[in-house]
């Protein structure tokens, strides 16, 4: 589960603060992150749940969000192994000024099958999306000609002596 805090502030245009902050005695919990634009903590489950439920405590304790935290981003992954499925969970939740929540909250569901040929009734979809590849395949092989006849290698000015 990744937890993102994008702190902006509202009041003035200014540089994003990209310092790690949070408690002085563990200020890794709260690094900047680029890709997000806000400072970031990653909750791995190969840490363990003892690990991230300390990880959570420390967010807790240290009083994670500031008054210029305008966006809490919540993402997380899930596999059903029974399913077949992989889904992915985004969640976000905006706040005023003052820390109160405002709405609209977004939550997004998304899912992927992993196993789209499973069943006996798929091997229709699996020979017509090889037909399209070979289709796609033949136009591509027919534009290179194409272009090779109009543009002929090696007889460019570039390329003479």
């Amino acid at each position: 589960m990744k937890c993102c805090t994008c702190s902006f502030d509202n009041d003035a245009v200014q540089e994003l603060d990209r310092r790690p902050f949070g408690p002085t005695y563990n200020t890794s919990l709260y690094v900047f992150d680029e890709q997000a634009g806000g400072h970031t903590s990653f909750f791995g489950n190969s840490n363990g749940m003892a690990a991230n439920f300390k990880q959570l405590t420390d967010l807790a304790l240290g009083i994670w969000t500031d008054k210029y935290t305008d966006t809490v981003y919540i993402k997380m992954a899930f596999y059903n192994g029974v399913g077949g499925v992989f889904t992915f969970v985004s969640m976000r939740f905006l706040f005023g000024s003052t820390g109160v929540l405002y709405p609209p909250h977004m939550i997004s569901i998304e899912s992927v099958d992993f196993e789209p040929y499973d069943n006996p009734e798929d091997s229709v979809r699996l020979g017509l999306e090889i037909v399209f590849l070979f289709w796609i395949g033949l136009n591509v092989g027919n534009e290179a000609i194409d272009a090779w006849y109009v543009f002929p290698p090696f007889t460019h000015p570039h390329f003479c002596c």
